[in-house]
């Protein structure tokens, strides 16, 4: 079993989107099967679209954890 770990997006607050060199390389890996799941390790700040984005690239489960500048408030829609 093979994991990408990925961590401190801070998406939106420090940058727009997804810089395109992390979305290279994450369809890349990801989409030739060379991971099997997906870690997201905090500070994710706008999780639906970052989620969106990861379904979108693959068929396995993504688990994201709230880091130091996530805050969980109740929302249903949270991952």
């Amino acid at each position: 079993m093979k994991i990408l770990v990925i961590g401190d997006s801070h998406i939106p607050r420090r940058a727009k989107n997804i810089p395109v060199q992390i979305c290279d390389v994450l369809e890349n890996n990801v989409l030739n099967g060379k991971f099997d799941y997906i870690f997201f390790t905090g500070d994710v700040v706008k999780a639906p679209r970052l989620m969106s984005y990861l379904k979108k690239i693959t068929k396995n489960e993504v688990l994201i954890v709230l880091g130091n500048m996530d805050y969980y408030g109740g929302n249903q829609n949270a991952p």
